[in-house]
């Protein structure tokens, strides 16, 4: 048992686990293992429980005129790393380092370990990788610039030592990036590529443009948000039910799943500045993301264009002219129909179809979706294919 940091009254490992805050937030680290890790001093007192909390003996003061630094994990690779990184920066700002042996059952090991690695360096790459033409005294001088060091010169070749902390150096571009870096992007010369076909811009991408152009000349404001979204807000908060594109690893329960609409997407900026003056009138010219069985990736990526307002006096009517103003300027003809649908007010809620093809939709949320997203104003949308 030993008192941990910031707790009235001593524990044992397994009540640290169950009672301490850090215990509980972070005791999940240490599930499945046989025995609980310490780091226990020559008195025989406690001074952590790795990765969770130090001990009480542990706290540093103004007082404090020594520091022992230990750093755990299950890569021994990169914990070596991570030690190398801590004590360098403390080395720059002048603490006085010094070595700890570490006595495993088979082995001895003496960290942290801070020999500078070599690798060898060719001016020649270096020039033709960066397009530039300088002699091997000068990489070196850029290569000291960037904090390496320079153990020799031989003809088109260098020696360069890598610091200790510049754990991302794994090959000679890297070295390679940090000589352009020094030698300054601004000095580089922008030429064309030698190839027989010059890049141009994309046709979405024009017709992109051309879009936000006629929704900023109508007063509208762009805004732009995430791709990722979750289900609740795609589909539940829009009355819908339906599947989208789900993401193998995500990071919180906001960002599981790709959009398949961009009206969420507004109606959550709507959310955000409901505070303040009406009306709000927002648009986005951004991707959605559908399941598509006939694709090779089984998903497929939509330029669409959506627009929504936010006020007293401003329905379908005058969304529907704007939808329609935007289809002109971007010479498309339409027929509108009306339509039924779980987000919209049923009566004013309609879809564009063009060549005989539904290519977008245009009416008043429903009430339900209005306080879902936690609005209190009439709230009316379009949302248009662009590809």
């Amino acid at each position: 048992r030993f008192l941990p940091l910031d707790f009235g009254r001593e524990l044992s490992p397994a009540e640290i686990l169950r009672e301490h805050p850090k215990g509980i937030e972070y005791g999940s680290l240490l599930l499945g293992l046989p025995r609980y890790p310490l780091l226990i001093d020559a008195r025989g007192l406690v001074l952590s429980l790795p990765p969770i909390i130090n001990s009480e003996e542990t706290r540093v003061t103004e007082k404090t005129n020594a520091l022992f630094i230990d750093v755990t994990g299950h890569d021994e690779r990169v914990v070596n790393q991570i030690l190398t990184i801590i004590m360098t920066g403390l080395a720059e700002r002048g603490f006085s380092l010094e070595k700890v042996e570490i006595k495993y059952p088979k082995r001895k090991v003496t960290t942290p370990e801070l020999k500078s690695r070599r690798l060898r360096l060719s001016t020649s790459n270096v020039n033709r990788t960066i397009g530039i033409n300088i002699g091997s005294k000068q990489v070196a001088k850029l290569a000291k610039v960037m904090r390496y060091g320079v153990e020799k010169i031989s003809g088109d070749f260098l020696t360069i030592l890598i610091p200790p902390y510049r754990c991302d150096i794994m090959h000679e571009i890297d070295v390679i990036e940090d000589i352009a870096i020094g030698y300054g992007y601004d000095n580089l010369e922008p030429t064309l590529p030698k190839v027989l076909t010059i890049g141009e811009r994309a046709p979405i991408e024009r017709i992109s443009e051309k879009a936000r152009r006629a929704l900023t000349g109508l007063n509208f404001m762009e805004v732009m948000t995430y791709t990722l979204t979750s289900p609740r807000v795609n589909f539940d908060l829009m009355r819908l039910k339906g599947e989208a594109v789900e993401i193998a690893n995500p990071i919180s329960e906001e960002y599981t799943i790709l959009r398949d609409s961009l009206i969420p997407s507004l109606l959550l900026v709507l959310k955000q500045n409901r505070h303040n003056p009406l009306p709000h009138k927002i648009f986005e010219i951004g991707d959605v993301v559908l399941l598509d069985e006939k694709s090779e990736t089984g998903a497929r990526n939509v330029r669409r264009a959506a627009a929504a307002v936010a006020g007293e006096g401003f329905g379908f009517t005058y969304v529907k002219a704007a939808a329609e103003a935007l289809l002109r300027e971007l010479g498309k003809k339409v027929e509108l129909k009306p339509s039924q649908h779980p987000s919209f007010i049923d009566g004013r809620v309609a879809e564009f179809y063009s060549g005989g093809k539904r290519i977008g939709i245009v009416g008043e949320l429903h009430p339900e979706v209005i306080t879902g997203f936690e609005l209190e104003h009439p709230v009316a949308v379009f949302e248009i294919d662009l590809d």
